[in-house]
């Protein structure tokens, strides 16, 4: 869920490892291997077990807080939460973000025939 000032990722279920072994690191333990499959061949993905501590890292360099890890209960349930670089985007919105196109967000049009040399 995207809000002005933060994402919120959230998926059924609970984590496999605690919750200090996740922000720790070091531990993979992943539920789909064929996805991990994919990511690694995209060389996107290593099974390190660090993707939290690039979160983290993230955030220090913005200067916000750690990400919120979260399990919760009835219905099972896992939440991460993620606060946003707002400065000096006060008035700025997204379609779908409670407010109207911002003018730096524009529709590209391709050129017209007449106008192609």
């Amino acid at each position: 869920m995207r809000k002005p000032d933060r994402i919120i990722a959230s998926n059924p279920g609970t984590l496999r490892i605690a919750v200090d072994e996740v922000e720790a690191g070091g531990v993979s333990d992943p539920r789909n291997e064929m996805l991990l499959s994919m990511f690694s061949l995209l060389n996107i993905g290593e099974r390190a077990g660090s993707g939290y501590d690039t979160l983290r890292e993230g955030t220090y360099s913005a200067g916000k807080p750690d990400p919120l890890l979260e399990e919760l209960w009835e219905p099972d349930r896992v939440r991460l939460t993620l606060e946003l670089e707002t400065s000096g985007l006060a008035d700025f919105r997204l379609p779908g973000m409670g407010g109207e196109s911002s003018s730096l967000v524009t529709k590209v049009e391709p050129p017209r025939s007449d106008q192609v040399q």
